[in-house]
């Protein structure tokens, strides 16, 4: 049985540095984000796993007190018009380990 994917990150903030685990689908996120720098990181981009890009955007920042910008971008679709939003992390991180498990 695999364990769930896993990164101890830090985020140095002015008043001090805070190191955090970070576990499943959350951490995947993040390590995208981390990744993706400046450009981010879209639903459609990460959609062969990040079903919920949303949900672990809100726990990142909830949870870790990340600064997590979102741009939203128009698209058009069978639906009609409408837009998606880019994820970028504006925090510094700086990811100390991962177990992708």
């Amino acid at each position: 049985m695999s364990k769930r994917p896993e990164v101890m990150f830090a985020v140095d903030r002015p008043e001090c540095r805070d190191t955090y685990v970070c576990k499943g689908q959350s951490a995947r996120c993040l390590m995208a984000l981390v990744a993706a720098g400046d450009h981010g990181v879209t639903a459609q981009e990460l959609s062969s796993w990040a079903l919920r890009l949303a949900a672990y955007i809100h726990e990142l920042r909830r949870r870790f007190d990340l600064d997590i910008h979102m741009d939203r971008e128009p698209h058009d679709g069978a639906a009609g018009e409408g837009w998606h939003g880019r994820y970028s992390l504006l925090s510094s991180v700086r990811i100390i380990e991962t177990n992708h498990g």
